[in-house]
């Protein structure tokens, strides 16, 4: 088992936000249209497509079923995070 570094989550959630923003774009769904479909504002959309916001696993597992793809769809071509270190969790 190993750590992520926080710096390594903002390149994660930064990944998922450009996936969104790809397949948001690919079905050509306004800002607005998704966000009316999650019950959330347009602007919280848009901080999760810039990976300001982290996507919660409740609103990654509806983002996914809107736009019809995978819940590994958002992970796709995502690399391995660079500095795992080996701890003590699970041994």
């Amino acid at each position: 088992m190993g750590t992520i570094k926080r710096q390594q989550f903002g390149e994660i959630d930064g990944h998922i936000g450009r996936q969104l923003r790809a397949r948001r774009r690919e079905l050509d769904l306004s800002l607005r249209e998704l966000a009316k479909s999650l019950g959330i504002s347009g602007q919280q959309v848009q901080k999760y497509e810039q990976g300001f916001n982290r996507v919660s696993a409740s609103t990654l597992y509806a983002l996914a079923a809107l736009l019809g793809v995978p819940l590994t769809f958002f992970f796709a071509g995502l690399k391995p995070p660079s500095r795992l270190r080996r701890s003590k969790i699970g041994q």
